[in-house]
């Protein structure tokens, strides 16, 4: 199967075949790129963010649909789209996935101090059903943080992406009287798969063309995702929260 790479600068081979396509554009490109490969019949991998808003987004589920062609992706994108885009963006999908629902609304604090037009300070509660989740995103901080905790009844699970570890940090709050109590376990470092998770991802994507099966994050996970962005810019345009079906309605 032959991938062509479509990105700033870079042509493919006019006589060389093509099965599948990775669009790496900038994201206010996205829509009309992807919109004429998948006409074309080609299967299509779109790096994050799908597309620049919700309404964009929607027209490409509707021609990967017409299509009927695997339609993968949202990774990483470029400086074209603020913070939360950028960065933020992932842990919406990770905490749909590991929730087993979808966002349903957003409240956020945006802030654009370098004057760009875009946030480069994001501060995002977005909650899926009773359970919230905070995103925070800024281009400031001069260490490199990327972690994500889950903290549950009985302790919490510390991953950094950096170092490439999770950590299981056992303790609970108990109730003694009127007082709570922290009671720290202990915490234990667990296993964790070494491999290239971008190489995964692309890996997974070329086996879903070849056997033209349904790929595990489709156009309406990456829809998704934009609609909690709009839903934050709008909360923090607004100054109050946004359901996702106030996004759907708008």
């Amino acid at each position: 199967m032959n991938v062509l790479l479509i990105g700033l600068g870079r042509r493919g081979e006019k006589h060389l075949r093509v099965d599948a396509i990775d669009i790496v554009t900038p994201a206010d490109s996205h829509l009309a790129i992807a919109s004429m490969c998948l006409a074309a019949g080609r299967h299509c991998f779109v790096e994050k963010p799908l597309t620049m808003n919700a309404d964009e987004g929607r027209r490409l589920v509707a021609a990967a649909d017409r299509a009927k062609r695997v339609f993968a992706g949202f990774k990483r994108p470029r400086t074209d789209v603020g913070v939360l885009q950028t960065d933020g963006i992932h842990y919406v999908d990770l905490f749909a996935h590991l929730l087993g629902r979808e966002a349903t609304a957003a409240t956020a604090v945006h802030r654009d101090f370098l004057g760009r037009g875009l946030d480069d300070l994001s501060v995002v509660t977005v909650t899926y059903g009773d359970v919230p989740v905070l995103i925070e995103a800024d281009y400031f901080d001069p260490a490199i943080h990327r972690e994500c905790v889950i903290v549950g009844e009985r302790g919490a699970l510390v991953a950094d992406y950096g170092a490439g570890t999770v950590t299981l940090h056992a303790f609970e709050h108990v109730k003694t009287g009127a007082a709570w109590d922290a009671l720290d376990r202990g915490k234990q470092e667990l296993s964790v798969g070494r491999d290239e998770p971008l190489k995964l991802e692309l890996a997974a994507f070329l086996d879903v063309c070849r056997a033209n099966a349904a790929a595990p994050v489709d156009a309406r996970a990456g829809l998704h995702a934009v609609e909690v962005v709009d839903a934050a810019a709008r909360a923090a345009r607004l100054g109050r929260t946004v359901s996702i079906a106030e996004i759907r309605a708008a």
